[in-house]
């Protein structure tokens, strides 16, 4: 389908990747890798960013605007432990920024999660923006390597090597994120 529409495939490509994060169910995955095939490395980790925010900033406004009752709507009763799990883990910047990071399939719960914590869209924003680039542009290179194209293979070396300090960097928010250290709170 997003091959046949032509000019408005990148349009088509966004809008169903939009839909696969507001409605919960749907998985991105085979998506996202379609995208290195359809439209390379640098366009294709570009859409589908654009379409986690839009997507992600939708899951946000719906939960911070009309609250539990829609989100279990959309996400189904079963969902809503991990969410609520998310926003206890959730505390700030940084540990938003791990679970843009590591926690990508997770994403559009999380975004859920902020939605009903206290955080500012502004800082959600931001961090799903640039702590979204590595782990989106990821999956679009598997997708890239399939056409046979491995002429990106440094950057994303290094792109890989970034994601794997990250752990280095956050080990407190880490820990508390994932409740292996329950007595104290991250400083």
């Amino acid at each position: 389908m997003i091959d046949d529409a032509g000019p408005f495939a990148p349009l088509v490509y966004i809008a169903i990747k939009i839909i696969t994060y507001v409605v919960a169910p749907l998985s991105s995955g085979p998506i996202q890798l379609s995208a290195g095939v359809l439209f390379g490395l640098v366009p294709g980790t570009i859409y589908t960013l654009l379409a986690e925010v839009i997507g992600g900033s939708i899951d946000f406004w719906l939960a911070r605007r009309f609250g539990r009752p829609v989100v279990e709507r959309l996400v189904g009763k079963d969902d809503m432990p991990r969410i609520d799990q998310f926003i206890s883990g959730i505390v700030d910047w940084k540990t938003l920024v791990y679970a843009r990071t590591f926690l990508t399939s997770f994403y559009d719960f999380i975004s859920y999660a902020v939605g009903f914590s206290k955080l500012p869209y502004r800082t959600y924003l931001i961090v799903s923006i640039f702590a979204g680039v590595l782990p989106t542009g990821l999956p679009v290179f598997l997708g890239t390597s399939l056409t046979g194209d491995s002429s990106n293979l440094l950057p994303i070396y290094i792109g890989l090597g970034i994601i794997s300090l990250i752990p280095l960097v956050f080990q407190k928010q880490l820990r508390h994120l994932l409740k292996l250290d329950k007595t104290r709170p991250p400083e």
